[in-house]
């Protein structure tokens, strides 16, 4: 058998594979289950890490503060030692109203740690007491319902 068959023959297994074995995944026909909405909405805190970030900012964190929860929800935004102003921009626009916002600045980076997940260490240990974390970087937007989906 020449090579060009067997890559044949071992293309067509594989299509065939895919067409049968996988429960034809190609069909548009299928949805997932309708969302149940829980009896208990768990707390959530949102932990948002920002290092220069004020550029970005009007439009990624009033989008996470305007979230629609029915449960109990926060957002901590921890400052990374920014130098344009970010920590202030985030206080300013947690003024206009939407989820509780803390504004926090982590101590000094030690040593072996990296500036994002240092930054977060520290949100998580404001964060006791929360059932869920959700981590988001500061330059997305989220829509209205994300959290709650």
């Amino acid at each position: 058998m020449t090579v060009l068959l067997w890559v044949s023959v071992v293309s067509l297994a594989s299509w065939v594979w895919l067409t049968v074995g996988q429960g034809f995944f190609w069909r548009t026909d299928q949805r997932l289950p309708r969302r149940v909405e829980p009896e208990r909405w768990p707390s959530v805190v949102v932990l948002v890490p920002a290092r220069d970030e004020a550029e970005v900012l009007p439009e990624s964190l009033p989008s996470v503060l305007a979230q629609r929860y029915p449960g109990s929800a926060r957002v901590v935004l921890i400052d990374d030692h920014s130098t344009d102003g970010t920590g202030e921009l985030a206080h300013r626009l947690g003024a206009a109203g939407g989820l509780p916002l803390t504004v926090t600045t982590p101590p000094p980076l030690p040593a072996g740690w990296t500036g994002k997940l240092w930054a977060l260490r520290h949100g998580v240990e404001l964060a006791d007491g929360a059932d869920y974390l959700l981590l988001t970087d500061a330059d997305i937007a989220h829509g209205p319902d994300s959290l709650a989906a």
